[in-house]
């Protein structure tokens, strides 16, 4: 379920990144060299087929599927307010405006359910960092529009910690503030359950009986799919490593 590449990928790729540009300013001090920033796509809306993401009028593009596995931070130039547009064939399915800070990492998830030919997108800056050996970097993410706020809690032999309280469904307008930061965890094997109320009772959504988090890693844990949704459109939960 998660991945497994090493985060510091992307630290390397910025020290790489700011190297060239000290090379390239070696070598001709009148040549510009354009700012580099960095973006990771997710795709994480349910019974939506492939997704052409294009930034800056098509000077970065890249396709996703549904929950791929296969994508890592690509290079764009940074800039104010840059033109974002999602497709799908020839139909636009989300577009927008979005600033991107030289030399940080981003993340854009795709979410919602294709409604009118339309899903919804929000990119949140990605802070990677090594948070020791025995300990890893995580946020998380409602990403499931039908389901009420959840209660996620981990539970480690005897010992259990309630991880996300009353986590409700980004919605139409994300709080990107709120909802970028990682909280710093002990590794281990974890229990994990999902829980929400329905009327006054609490009913437990998910069970899932191990969920590994490695150290030196950051992560990102969002509720995905449908609340009675089947295959891949079920709810669940996906552990999403960023590389």
């Amino acid at each position: 379920m998660s991945k497994t590449t090493s985060t510091l990928k992307v630290a390397a790729l910025l020290t790489v990144a700011g190297l060239s540009i000290t090379a390239c300013q070696k070598k001709s001090e009148n040549t510009p060299v354009p700012a580099a920033t960095f973006l990771q796509v997710i795709h994480a809306s349910p019974k939506t087929a492939e997704v052409t993401i294009n930034v800056n009028e098509k000077k970065y593009q890249q396709k996703t599927t549904y929950l791929s596995s296969l994508n890592s931070y690509g290079r764009l130039e940074a800039g104010k307010d840059l033109p974002i547009k999602l497709s799908m064939g020839s139909n636009v399915v989300a577009n927008g405006k979005f600033s991107f800070e030289n030399g940080a990492a981003y993340s854009l998830f795709i979410y919602d359910t294709l409604t009118n030919n339309k899903v919804k997108f929000v990119i949140l800056k990605d802070m990677i960092s090594n948070p020791g050996t025995t300990k890893a970097n995580i946020r998380f993410l409602h990403l499931s529009p039908n389901t009420p706020p959840v209660d996620i809690d981990v539970f480690s032999g005897n010992d259990s910690i309630r991880l996300v309280k009353a986590g409700a469904y980004i919605g139409n307008s994300p709080d990107v503030t709120a909802l970028a930061p990682f909280k710093t965890i002990i590794t281990g094997k974890f229990r994990v359950k999902v829980k929400t109320m329905v009327g006054n009772k609490i009913v437990t959504l998910l069970d899932i009986p191990s969920l590994e988090l490695s150290g030196q890693k950051t992560y990102t844990l969002f509720l995905k799919g449908v609340n009675n949704g089947s295959s891949d459109a079920a709810i669940g939960l996906q552990l999403w490593m960023h590389k």
